[in-house]
């Protein structure tokens, strides 16, 4: 019997992306699974591109370089 995981990788990458996406889009709403740490790394970060915006980059560059790694 395939499990829910074994369903998901038999998927285009693309779908499989999109799950993802669709899971990381909800997790905002259990905070409680964030460990401190990572929440202290994602203000700094935050914080990192407020001081110097000219480092963060493009949605669609994240997903460019997304889809080169997959290549």
């Amino acid at each position: 019997m395939a499990t829910p995981i074994d369903q998901i990788r038999q998927l285009p990458v693309a779908e499989q992306l999109a799950i993802v996406e669709q899971i990381w889009d909800g997790l905002h709403e259990s905070p409680e699974l964030l460990q401190e740490w990572q929440i202290e790394e994602a203000r700094r970060r935050s914080k990192e591109i407020e001081s110097d915006p000219s480092i963060a980059i493009s949605e669609n560059d994240v997903w460019k370089r997304v889809d080169e790694l997959l290549e």
